[in-house]
């Protein structure tokens, strides 16, 4: 064995070579390995710090720890984001990933404020899924190492197997994400009592210790079903995530990604706010997105205090959009249009501007779908034209074949 320099590079003294020399010399039939000295072990990091008030003044920010927003998303924080099931929340952190391995623009209104690296560490999506994603958005070649995911076998998942925990640490120490995003929570907690939460949770903190500077984390969480009464605004939208309490006490930060209309499963717009933020100083406002095929379009007339104000005793909240299902059947019930001639019969129908109509059977500017109700109509004619869908057509009164005649 190569006798290493006494000396380390930081200039200290290393241990006499004698000492060295035993464990050289330990017999090679011995079949349990020599226990290794104090100075092989790793340095373990000392379990508080403690400072007075001057000595915090004087200390300024790390460089690169606001990654997202206001500290809404910073390296050695929890942040947890609170939606319910099957409206986007995995595409919408992958969205955040590239936005991250590009380092500019924002993600869902928080602003990007530096490049970062991101693993994402989901056992929801197979293959297939995740294949179907990859496809429908664009991350330039020079970025491609950025992002990595993971993809899990059936029910392969638990922070309580030990070879699981060390394979999840020894990449994170390898790759040394910037953030690490866990998804879905449900997948990675025995159970949604306080004790298995907090379980949960110290375990992914030894995962994120392995990192040789501290990552944030990024924890996708399902709200609970709705139970009658429930009329929850603001920070209330916080009671909603499923699971302990320790599920809003122990992150820094709560995003609430929640559909705009819950009452209309065709509905693809989102709402995103923040009920909760330790960090920085703004929790930033709500914002309303249309979630298209290949990212997130702004719903720019979102009033936040007219979306949170109707609604029944269960938290539905009524249809308060100009334009709906029934004005598109009255308009195409002469059949095909342009695109043109079914603005202005919207807007002239519905009283509406050309915002509400966009808001409806809008486009993107690379010419995807991006309208609520564009599931309704096609495109014929290389796009010049549209029409309602066969399926939509209104049922035809009984009374429209009755023939005068026959009186």
């Amino acid at each position: 064995m190569k006798t290493p320099d006494n000396n380390d590079t930081d200039g200290t003294a290393k241990e006499p070579e004698k000492r060295r020399r035993v464990i050289d010399l330990a017999p090679a039939t011995t079949s349990t390995p020599a226990s290794p000295t104090a100075k092989d072990k790793p340095e373990e990091k000392p379990p508080f710090r403690v400072w007075t008030l001057g000595a915090l003044a004087k200390e300024s920010e790390p460089e690169g720890w606001n990654l997202v927003g206001d500290y809404h998303i910073t390296r050695g924080s929890i942040t947890i984001l609170a939606g319910s099931p099957g409206i986007g929340k995995s595409f919408a952190t992958l969205m955040l990933a590239i936005q991250g391995a590009k380092g500019t623009g924002n993600w869902l209104g928080y602003s990007i404020n530096c490049p970062f690296k991101t693993l994402i560490i989901q056992s929801e999506n197979n293959l297939i899924r995740l294949v179907m994603d990859a496809k429908r958005v664009t991350l330039p070649a020079e970025f491609d190492d950025r992002v990595k995911m993971l993809e899990f076998d059936w029910g392969n998942i638990s922070l309580g197997n030990p070879k699981l925990m060390e394979a999840l640490r020894k990449l994170i120490m390898e790759f040394e994400p910037d953030l690490v995003i866990l998804d879905p929570w449900n997948q990675f907690a025995d159970d949604d009592k306080a004790k298995e939460t907090k379980a949960a949770m110290d375990a992914i903190k030894h995962l994120l210790d392995a990192a040789p500077n501290p990552p944030a984390c990024l924890i996708v969480a399902h709200h609970r079903k709705k139970r009658e009464g429930d009329a929850h605004k603001g920070r209330q939208m916080a009671d909603l995530i499923s699971g302990s309490y320790v599920m809003q006490s122990n992150p820094r930060c709560v995003l609430c990604y929640v559909a705009y209309d819950p009452t209309d499963e065709n509905d693809n717009r989102v709402v995103m706010l923040c009920p909760k933020k330790n960090n920085g100083k703004h929790k930033g406002p709500a914002t309303a997105w249309t979630l298209c095929e290949h990212g997130f379009e702004p719903m720019t007339d979102f009033d936040y205090k007219e979306w949170q104000g109707g609604g029944d005793s269960e938290g539905n909240r009524k249809d308060r959009s100009k334009v709906r299902l029934e004005h598109l059947q009255e308009v195409f019930q002469s059949g095909t249009l342009t695109r043109q001639e079914a603005t202005r019969k919207l807007m002239t129908l519905c009283g509406c501007g050309d915002s509400a109509v966009s808001d409806a059977i809008g486009k993107t500017r690379d010419g995807q779908a991006k309208g609520r109700l564009c599931y309704a109509i096609e495109e014929i004619g290389g796009g010049m034209l549209l029409r309602l869908k066969a399926e939509y057509q209104p049922e035809p009164s009984p009374f429209d074949d009755d023939d005068p005649g026959d009186e």
